[in-house]
This record gives C-alpha cells, sequence and structure tokens, in this order.
C-alpha cells in the first residue's frame, strides 16, 4: 500500500507493519537444503526445487518494496552444544531458519535449531524469527516443531510433591495394574505435551486455580481410587510432578522476560515471543516463500502488541533511518555544542564527571526528540485515531487487553511516575530523599534548600566543608493518618487507599527507594487530618554535600550534651529523588512555613455548652454565630452597631 494510501484508509494490520515489517533491512536464511556461496564454489549438488525456493527467497527479498540485503548460511557450523562457532546471522532483522539442519535429523528434534532461537532471544537486539519447516519426516505438520521451540524457551515449572502421600498413590496404581498391566502408561497419557504446556502457560502449578483446571479431568477419571479416597487435590499434584519429569529433557535452560505464545486449532497462526524476538513457524509445503512477510505480519497482528509498542518500534526506525542526518543538524549548531564539549574537557573533578558526561548527553537526547517529533507525531496520530474510529469492530477488545482497570496499584504506579524520578547528579540537591540513621534510628528527610546554594564549592561558609541545608521530615502513613483511625490497627491497604483519596492536597510523595520495586507513599504532613505545617529543620552536611558512589554522606544536626550544645553527626543516603516541579512545589511550602509572620488576630473559642454547634452548626445557627464573631462595619467607619461584615457588599 502507498503511502498516501495508507494515510488514507489505516488499518491496523498496515500500521503494524509500517512500525515492524518496513523497518526491515537485512534478512538471514539458515536452510541446509538450500545453496550457499561456499557450495557452489566446493560444486555441491543442490535439488532443483530446493534452487527454486531460495530464488523465490531472494526475489521477494529484493522486490522494490523492500530491498533487503540476503545472507545465505547452510547452518553446518551449527552445534548441538550451545556452542555456536559464528553469528553474523544473529545481527540480521529477519532470520528464516530451517527447523532440521542434519541430513538424519528429520524424524528428531533439532537442537542446533532451538539454540539459534535461544541465542537470539538472549539478544537485546530485536528480532523476527521465520521458521521455515518442512516438519517431522517432512510429513509437512508444524504443531511437533511449535512444540518444541514452546517448550525449549522454558524452564521445566516447579511442582511440589506430595510427600507422603506418593507411596499410596503409588501402591493404588501398583494394584491395579494387576489386572491392568498398562495403566500407569495410560494414567500418563491423558494428557499430552501440548496439553501439559497450556495448563503452565494458564496457572502456576502449585495455584488452586491451577487444580480446578479441566486438563485432570480425563486423569481423575481413570484413576483408580474407590477404595482409599485420596483427596482429588493431592492426586493432580502427583499428576502434575509426573507430567514435569516425563517432559523435563523438553524443556530449556533459561527463563527469559515476556515469553508467552499462542497457536491456533490448525496452526494457521502460530507465535512465541519474548521480550527481544519474535517466533512464527510456517510449513514450507504449505506457504510459499513469496508470502512469508504476509504470514508473518497475520502473526504479529494476532499478538496484537501495545499501542505504545508500535509508537517506540516507529521511533526506533525512524532514528535508525534519520539518525545521522538528524546527528549533523544537532552538532551543526556550534555554539552549543563548544559549550558543552568545553565543560565536559574543563578538568572536572573525577566525581564530577559522570554527572556532566550525563547533562550532556541529556540534552543531545532533548534534541534528538525535537528533530523526531514530526514523523513519530504523524503516525501516533493516525495510530489513535484509528483506535478511535474503530472501523474492524475491534475496541472492546483493544481495550479489554490493554487497559488495567484503575486500582490501588495503578494510582500508585501513576503518582510515583509524575512525582519523583531516577536519582542523578553527584551533591546533594534539591528534590533528594535521605535515609537517615542514628544508632537504630531511621527517619526519612527531604531537601529543601534551593539548588543554586547547593553547588559544592560555590559558596564559603564559616562552617567551612560543612554546608548548611534545610531538611524536612517525612512521616510514614501509620503516623500521619493515626488521629484519622483513632486507635484503630487499619491494614497498609486501608492506609494507602485513605492516602489516595487525598492525594490531591499535594501532602504526599510517592518514590521508590534505590534497588526496590516497592511504592512508598509518605507525607511531609505530620497529621493529616490537621493544618500542620511540615517540619523543617537545618543541619550541616559535609563534603559540601557530596556523596560518595553508594550516595553515602554524613549530615550534623545541633543537640545538647550535658547541656552543651554541639553537632550530633549522622549517616544519610540518598534514597529517592522527586521531579523538579514537584520539589519547587515543597521548597514553597517550606518557605511559606517558615517565614510566616504573626499578626495581632484572636481566634474565637466558643463555649464548653456550644462547642458541638460550633463545629457543627446547623443551618439555622450559622447566622447568629457569624454575628457573634465577626468584626462589626463600626470597627472601622461608625456604622451602624453590630451590623455584621459578613452583610457588606
Amino acid at each position: 500500500m502507498s503511502e498516501h494510501g495508507l494515510a488514507m484508509s489505516p488499518t491496523y494490520s498496515a500500521l503494524l507493519q509500517e512500525a515492524f515489517i518496513k523497518p526491515i533491512r537485512s534478512v538471514a536464511v539458515i536452510d541446509d537444503e538450500y545453496p550457499t556461496i561456499q557450495g557452489l564454489l566446493r560444486d555441491q549438488k543442490y535439488l532443483e526445487k530446493n534452487k527454486k525456493r531460495l530464488s523465490d527467497v531472494i526475489d521477494f527479498c529484493r522486490n522494490s518494496e523492500r530491498n533487503w540485503t540476503v545472507d545465505v548460511d547452510d547452518g553446518q557450523e551449527i552445534s548441538e552444544d550451545h556452542k555456536i562457532k559464528y553469528s553474523s546471522y544473529l545481527n540480521s532483522d529477519l532470520l528464516i531458519l530451517d527447523y532440521h539442519l542434519g541430513e538424519n535429523d528429520g524424524g528428531q528434534r533439532s537442537y542446533k535449531a532451538l539454540n539459534v532461537i535461544s541465542e537470539l532471544a538472549k539478544k537485546p537486539h530485536f528480532n523476527m524469527v521465520i521458521v521455515h519447516t518442512g516438519g517431522y519426516q517432512g510429513d509437512g505438520t508444524v504443531r511437533d516443531v511449535i512444540l518444541d521451540v514452546i517448550s525449549f524457551l522454558q524452564k521445566k515449572p516447579v511442582v511440589k510433591s506430595v510427600g507422603k502421600f506418593d507411596a499410596e498413590i503409588e501402591e493404588l496404581i501398583d494394584q491395579a495394574s494387576i489386572d491392568n498391566v498398562n495403566l500407569r502408561g495410560e494414567l500418563l497419557d491423558t494428557a499430552n505435551l501440548e496439553d501439559f504446556l497450556r495448563l503452565i502457560n494458564d496457572h502456576d502449578c502449585s495455584s488452586k486455580e491451577c487444580l480446578e483446571s479441566a486438563f485432570f479431568n480425563p486423569f481423575i477419571k481413570m484413576f483408580p481410587n474407590e477404595k482409599q479416597k485420596i483427596n482429588p487435590s493431592v492426586l493432580k499434584k502427583w499428576f502434575c510432578k509426573q507430567k514435569s519429569e516425563q517432559y523435563k529433557d523438553f524443556f530449556g535452560n533459561d527463563e527469559l522476560d515476556g515469553f508467552s505464545w499462542y497457536f491456533s486449532n490448525d496452526d494457521d497462526i502460530n507465535w512465541i515471543k519474548t521480550n527481544n524476538i519474535f517466533i512464527t513457524v510456517i510449513g514450507k509445503e504449505t506457504v510459499e516463500p513469496a508470502k512469508l512477510p504476509e504470514h508473518l505480519c497475520a502473526a504479529l497482528l494476532n499478538w496484537c502488541p501495545h499501542p505504545h509498542q508500535l509508537m517506540l518500534a516507529k521511533l526506533r526506525h525512524e532514528i535508525d533511518e534519520n539518525g545521522f542526518k538528524f546527528a549533523n543538524e544537532i552538532l551543526n549548531k556550534k555554539h552549543l555544542q563548544s559549550y558543552w564539549l568545553e565543560d565536559l574537557i574543563g578538568n572536572p573533578d573525577e566525581g564530577t564527571l559522570d554527572y556532566k558526561i550525563w547533562s550532556v548527553l541529556s540534552k543531545h537526547w532533548e534534541e534528538l526528540a525535537s528533530q523526531t517529533k514530526y514523523n513519530i507525531m504523524e503516525y501516533s496520530n493516525r495510530l489513535i485515531k484509528y483506535l478511535n474510529s474503530d472501523p474492524e469492530n475491534k475496541k472492546s477488545y483493544f481495550i479489554s487487553k490493554w487497559i488495567l482497570p484503575k486500582d490501588i496499584e495503578t494510582i500508585k504506579q501513576v503518582n510515583c511516575f509524575n512525582c519523583s524520578k531516577p536519582i542523578d547528579g553527584y551533591h546533594l540537591n534539591t528534590g533528594h530523599i535521605l535515609k537517615v540513621t542514628h544508632v537504630e534510628n531511621i527517619s526519612y528527610w527531604i531537601c529543601m534548600t534551593p539548588a543554586c546554594d547547593l553547588e559544592p564549592s560555590q559558596k564559603s561558609f564559616n562552617t567551612q566543608s560543612n554546608m548548611p541545608v534545610t531538611l524536612v521530615r517525612l512521616y510514614d502513613l501509620k503516623s500521619s493518618l493515626a488521629d484519622h483511625f483513632k486507635g484503630e490497627k487499619p491494614s497498609s491497604e486501608e492506609l494507602e487507599c485513605k492516602a489516595l483519596g487525598l492525594a490531591t492536597r499535594n501532602n504526599f510523595v510517592f518514590v521508590k527507594f534505590e534497588n526496590s520495586e516497592r511504592i512508598e507513599v509518605l507525607s511531609f504532613i505530620s497529621n493529616l487530618l490537621s493544618e500542620s505545617n511540615p517540619n523543617a529543620d537545618s543541619f550541616l552536611a559535609a563534603n559540601h554535600g557530596v556523596f560518595d558512589e553508594k550516595k553515602e554522606l554524613s549530615i550534623f544536626r545541633p543537640g545538647l550534651d550535658a547541656g552543651i550544645p554541639v553537632f550530633v553527626e549522622l549517616k544519610a543516603q540518598v534514597v529517592a529523588q522527586l521531579r523538579y516541579e514537584y520539589a519547587l512545589h515543597l521548597l514553597q511550602l517550606t518557605g511559606r512555613a517558615k517565614s510566616r509572620v504573626g499578626l495581632d488576630f484572636i481566634q474565637f473559642t466558643p463555649a464548653v455548652s456550644n462547642i458541638e454547634n460550633s463545629i457543627f452548626p446547623t443551618k439555622g445557627s450559622i447566622k447568629s454565630t457569624i454575628n457573634q464573631t465577626l468584626i462589626t462595619k463600626s470597627d472601622f467607619d461608625g456604622g451602624a452597631a453590630n451590623e455584621p461584615l459578613s452583610d457588606a457588599k
């Protein structure tokens, strides 16, 4: 489809091709039956049908719509013991891989091909693989090949033993085998490898949901359990354990992130994926080479990647396609580049170099984002308009697949991303959150000194290398919400629910401490139900606030020792950081709290008898309360006595 036609009538398939198929530049073909340059130079003979098949592969790759480069290899340098002599094919965008690469292994599992796929799955470069196979013994079926790939890309499932019941189950089988010597085999045959793979794909083998699966029904129905009546759950666990042992040699050694798979009943559409690889298995006898991209796209469409994955794939392609041009346009801003380079090579301290390099790289990322903006925005607009128009009546499916319910975890994750970011810098800065340790006491504080006052050696202090800093205390939800629950012992979920309900009051920070995936919700107000101010205190940060590679530093706080003022040394570690705009918001609150001016206003305190009415006044009592408490006009201009100011226009 032309670019104009695609823009006028986009479908998800066309948008998907633009993100995943169009970026392909290089194709590697590994097939022991295809002619190779080395084979031709050695006068090796090839069947005419294989010459024709390879010629068709080269023709569709070099078609003017694609212009893909092609490399052909016979796979003979690939061993079966995970030791691959060379790996040029690992750098291709699309690999077309024959499954049985040995002369006599047509009826066996191909560890050569499986090792190639496993190696690709471990590479950070995203690869797409078409396993183009004649099937086992040349029968043309692909289901066994699909099962081989699925099982080899995962570890053997862990299944708990049934312990003392194991002997009882074995005894029952032995007794029943007197009348039926094939009973054990028949019991295990009630489920095959495909059934077992589907079970472990859908469930954890130890979960309650797993034991409720229909997978076990034929086994339970056949098992001789009339006399001892062993609990069916125990029997199901035993069966799961037996199937795991039966197929242990089918599984691989690696646990790969993002592993998932699908194949239809007729095997027409199938795919297996991890975070770094997408595989589909296609029969040589049923799909001619020119149709391979079409079948690959059908598999990608069935996978139905997240729209943001399409955007990121398009962005990756855009940088790959035009990156050098973009880089030149950025480098042509000679004055900026000159200043940034001088800042890097101007003899910085060793501790500041990483920070300065990242600062310059961040500026280049910003420039690169600006350069790619138009094309990515144009593609993303077409994608989102397609999803909103829903021309193929799939919107409800898309939403159910991609949109999660707005539960507590979702709200926490969004707030955490908006509020905080990974720690950067080499010295204490506005928004850094410190874990402060004194003896066995641990508390959390956030740095609220303006950034301009935190530059090491920029200012001189009479405290020498000890820099004055203002820190604001952070409180956990249990203490900051204590008044709300009034002596109850709320669960962490109840505390988080209450905090999220108050999140828009801007009294919380949502952060992940470094090296932790848990989101911490902390308050800089000690009592969230009162009008208390942030608790700010003055400290001294040693070594101008510069921290070590573990992000640790010493801070000092004023204290007393036998009535004599002293500074107490505390150990601090930077564990999180707020985004700058959130840090500025808190800095503003802290500044207002520390600089408030006292005025001579007085507060009305109601009599004890009227206390309930004063806190929760009824509709009829509000005006009389105002008349008693507000300042009157006569206090200002000699107006009528007791005329309330609240009645003024």
